[in-house]
C-alpha cells in the first residue's frame, strides 16, 4: 500500500480527481486532516443519534439540574472556531450538576459510543454517564491527563465499559465513552451528565461555586459491530443526522465528499497499484547498425536471429 496526499481542501470543492488507478479488487482508504486532526473517512453510513448536538441549551433535546447548573448559550469559541459552545457553571457545592439528553434513545445495539468536546475553564473534571434505566456506567475524567475513575451500579455485566478516551483538540478535549451492551437490552440513554470541576476524584462536587466548562458537539453512535475509533464528529439538528463521508467513482477516478473539506484540509489516500509490465514478442530479426561497425547477430533457441551492431 502507498500513502500519499492528493489534494488540499478549499471549503467549496467536493469532488477531486485521483492521480492514477488502483488495483482491481483492492479498496483505497482516505483521510482528511483539519481541526479535528487526522480522520479516516468512511464509505458506509454513520449516524449521530443525539438531537441538537451543538445547542445543548435547547429544551427540545436537553435537560439539566437547573437549580445547580447555569447554561450560557453560544458563549465561547468551539473547536471549529465558531462562537457556538455553551458554558456550564456549577452553582452548588454538594450535589452533581448535570446536563442530560431529555428523551430516551432506546438503543439495543451491542456497542455504544458517546463523545463530546469539553474545555475546562475552572476545575479539571467532568462526568459522562450511560444507563439503561437500572444499570449505569459513570466515568469521571480528569481532562488534562485523561485519567478516569469508573463506577458501575445495578446488575453486574449488563453494561460493560470498553474504553474512556480523550484527544486534545486545541483548548478542548474530545472525550469518548465506549460501552458494551452484551445483553442487548434497550438502552435509555443519558449520555452526558456533567459534574464539571470535581477536584477530589469522586462524583460529588465539593470544590465550591463557579466551577466552569465549555461544551460543544455531542455525538452518540450505536452499532452491532465494533465502531472505528478515529471517525469524525457529525452535527445534528432536530433529527438524528446520518452521513456517508464519500462516494468513489472508479471509472473516472474521482472521490466526492459529502461535505466540502475545509480550506487547508489535507486529503490523503492509501492505495495499492501495480505497474503493468509490457512484454514484446519477436517474430522476426531486429537489426541495429551503428556508423562504422559491422553487425553482431545473436540467435535464441527456437527463435529467429536477433541482430545488433555495435561500434568498436
Amino acid at each position: 500500500m502507498t500513502l500519499e496526499a492528493f489534494a488540499v481542501g478549499d471549503g467549496v470543492t467536493k469532488t477531486f480527481n485521483l492521480p492514477h488507478p488502483w488495483d482491481a479488487g483492492s479498496t483505497p482508504q482516505f483521510w482528511k486532516t483539519d481541526w479535528q486532526g487526522r480522520q479516516l473517512q468512511y464509505a458506509t453510513p454513520r449516524t449521530n443519534g443525539i438531537l441538537y448536538s451543538e445547542q445543548l441549551n435547547n429544551a427540545a433535546g436537553w435537560g439539566s439540574s437547573l437549580s445547580l447548573l447555569t447554561i450560557l448559550p453560544d458563549n465561547a469559541a468551539a473547536p471549529n472556531s465558531e462562537i457556538a459552545a455553551e458554558t456550564l457553571i456549577c452553582a452548588d457545592t454538594s450535589s452533581q450538576a448535570y446536563l442530560n439528553r431529555l428523551t430516551s434513545l432506546a438503543k439495543s445495539e451491542k456497542y455504544q459510543k458517546n463523545s463530546i468536546f469539553v474545555e475546562p475553564v475552572v476545575g479539571e473534571y467532568m462526568m459522562m454517564v450511560i444507563w439503561n434505566g437500572v444499570n449505569v456506567v459513570r466515568a469521571n475524567i480528569h481532562l488534562p491527563s485523561g485519567a478516569s475513575n469508573i463506577i458501575y451500579s445495578g446488575s453486574a455485566g449488563t453494561l460493560l465499559l470498553s474504553a474512556v478516551k480523550h484527544v486534545a483538540v486545541g483548548d478542548f478535549y474530545k472525550v469518548i465513552l465506549e460501552t458494551l451492551n452484551p445483553t442487548g437490552l434497550s438502552l435509555n440513554h443519558r449520555p452526558y451528565q456533567f459534574s464539571v470541576g470535581i477536584n477530589d476524584g469522586g462524583f460529588t462536587n465539593k470544590a465550591g461555586l463557579g466551577l466552569t466548562a465549555n461544551v460543544w458537539g455531542a455525538d452518540y453512535r450505536s452499532s452491532d459491530i465494533a465502531m472505528p475509533p478515529d471517525d469524525s464528529y457529525i452535527k445534528s439538528e432536530a433529527d438524528p443526522a446520518t452521513i456517508t463521508d464519500y462516494t468513489l467513482d472508479e471509472i473516472n477516478r474521482q472521490i466526492t465528499f459529502a461535505a466540502a473539506p475545509l480550506a487547508g484540509a489535507l486529503l490523503e489516500w492509501d492505495y495499492q497499484y501495480t505497474e503493468p509490465v509490457e512484454t514484446l514478442l519477436l517474430d522476426s530479426p531486429i537489426t541495429k547498425t551503428l556508423a562504422g561497425s559491422s553487425p553482431i547477430t545473436t540467435t535464441l533457441s527456437g527463435s529467429s536471429p536477433i541482430t545488433k551492431t555495435l561500434s568498436f
